[in-house]
């Protein structure tokens, strides 16, 4: 089954915010990012982790925030990166 990437109503894409998004996730050439390793290469997973695209979680600013930066999965193998902030 492939996922149904989630719809956002009203989202506007900000160029320069995806961009350095793309770098933190990973998959450019100049930055191994932190996120591809599990969630693949343009979060399209093979299994290892959830697959990205269909989480309601990246709709959320506070649930993106548990997960990736305050640990909330960290017994589900998700591990934290505390370090990163909202811009």
């Amino acid at each position: 089954m492939v996922p149904e990437p989630v719809q956002a109503p009203g989202f506007e894409i900000d160029a320069g915010l995806a961009l350095q998004g793309a770098r933190e996730f990973g998959g450019l050439v100049e930055f191994k990012g932190r996120c591809t390793f599990c969630h693949g290469i343009g979060a399209l997973a093979a299994g290892w982790a959830p697959d990205l695209r269909d989480s309601q979680i990246v709709l959320s600013a506070t649930a993106f925030a548990n997960v990736v930066r305050r640990r909330s999965r960290v017994n589900r193998g998700m591990p934290g990166f505390p370090d990163l902030t909202d811009s």
